[in-house]
């Protein structure tokens, strides 16, 4: 288990649609699974990674869903969402966070360029703040860099030249700076 109280996590599936949360007080993920214009139901890989990851945040991280742990928060369960889709199927994962639930934005964040959705890539950038979800772009672009690398030059104009090292090893530091 996570460390919670009677080592499970419990799931609720139900009707609506455009939403999946997690419950901190009863260590809950809920998903809605009906569909309404372009968005379909909320129970796609990474979603449902996501949400989970909320469970892991607060149970083995102890992190508070308020201020910049917010943030953070949001941002763990992001990773733990594009890991669960990429351990599924490395060769259809993607950076994109819900785009099989919301198709017409092609998802509602970016952990490869968190500026498509306008979210900050970095403390203090351009579009930050950005509230819970908004501003976990800022360390979902660090997990990206982490696993693939990137080469270029900062939104602060820092020149950067970064070698990726694999979804094992940078999960393992996330989990390890959570």
């Amino acid at each position: 288990g996570f460390g919670n109280k009677d080592d499970t996590f419990k799931s609720i599936t139900t009707s609506g649609s455009g939403n999946a949360f997690w419950s901190l007080s009863a260590n809950t993920a809920t998903f809605l699974v009906g569909t309404s214009g372009n968005v379909g139901p909320c129970a796609a890989i990474d979603v449902v990674g996501h949400e989970y990851g909320h469970g892991i945040a607060d149970e083995s991280g102890g992190l508070l869903y308020s201020g910049e742990a917010c943030a953070l928060h949001e941002s763990f369960a992001d990773i733990s969402g594009h890991t669960t889709e990429y351990y599924r199927d490395s060769a259809t994962a993607n950076w994109y966070i819900g785009e099989d639930v919301w198709k017409a934005t092609k998802g509602i964040r970016n952990m490869e360029d968190p500026h498509l959705f306008k979210n900050p890539k970095a403390y203090g950038g351009q579009y930050f703040p950005q509230g819970c979800h908004g501003s976990g772009g800022v360390q979902n672009r660090w997990f990206f860099l982490m696993v693939q690398g990137d080469t270029g030059i900062n939104e602060f104009n820092y020149n950067f030249s970064l070698k990726g090292m694999g979804h094992d090893h940078a999960l393992q530091i996330t989990y390890r700076n959570m």
